[in-house]
């Protein structure tokens, strides 16, 4: 190997999966408790129950959602919900084939892992009908 070449590790497709779970979590909970975001204080737990809640689509709330956040502050949760319920891997690949990339093989088995499908043919079927 020579010197200063980047090792490439290969990825997990659970590890991706998880990772932008837990980054749109992060980002939604940071955008929550912005202050245009809040009419009254709330305590950062309180944001990441109220986005994680939107974005698996659960719908419980530990506060008055609609007394604690301001216009800005529901729409981040609108946008949560309507990401969590298309699914962020989903959107992931809408946009590479909005960009004109291909989706390859890796990314296929990624899809095959998030949707719970049993064969990577669904995944091909599916992406290959928005061409």
């Amino acid at each position: 190997m020579r010197r200063g070449a980047v090792i490439k590790k290969k990825s997990n497709p659970y590890t991706i999966i998880l990772l932008s779970f837990l980054i749109t979590l992060c980002f939604g909970t940071l955008l929550l408790a912005l202050p245009i975001a809040q009419k009254h204080p709330v305590p950062l737990i309180g944001h990441f129950f109220i986005a994680t809640s939107a974005f698996t689509v659960t719908g419980l709330a530990t506060i008055d959602i609609t007394a604690d956040y301001t216009y800005f502050g529901l729409t981040v949760i609108m946008l949560l919900i309507q990401v969590g319920g298309l699914g962020i891997v989903t959107l992931g690949m809408v946009i590479f084939i909005l960009i004109g990339r291909k989706v390859g093989l890796k990314n296929r088995f990624l899809i095959t892992e998030a949707l719970n499908q049993t064969s990577i043919a669904a995944s091909y079927v599916s992406s290959n009908l928005s061409s």
